[in-house]
């Protein structure tokens, strides 16, 4: 989780950014980044289905990638002001099981 706080440590707003489900190693499914100017990207594979994924186990599944792009406003609140979506693509256990393998670095194809 993402939180914005007073300085005194009041949480404004929350929102999650990250998702590594531990095997061997770990699979990134959500992963961010903050960016010099303050805006936080939040990278996401969605699946193409809705059944359920046995990330445990799984070999392979078709997914978009959604690049979600926030800002914080003068509230303190996570503003979405960009949503960049990619043509979906088979992600294996292979390819996400490596470790340096980041959700943003991908070769996906946008829409």
């Amino acid at each position: 989780m993402l939180l914005t706080v007073t300085p005194e440590g009041e949480i404004l707003d929350q929102m999650p950014v990250a998702v590594m489900l531990r095997t061997i190693n770990k699979i990134p499914v959500m992963q961010y980044e903050i960016t010099s100017d303050a805006k936080v990207i939040v990278y996401r594979l969605e699946p193409v289905s809705d059944v359920s994924i046995p990330l445990s186990d799984f070999t392979s599944f078709m997914a978009h990638r959604v690049d979600r792009t926030y800002e914080i406003d003068q509230n303190g609140k996570f503003v979405l002001v960009n949503t960049k979506r990619y043509k979906a693509k088979t992600y294996t256990r292979d390819m996400l099981d490596k470790k340096d393998y980041n959700v943003y670095d991908g070769d996906e194809i946008p829409m």
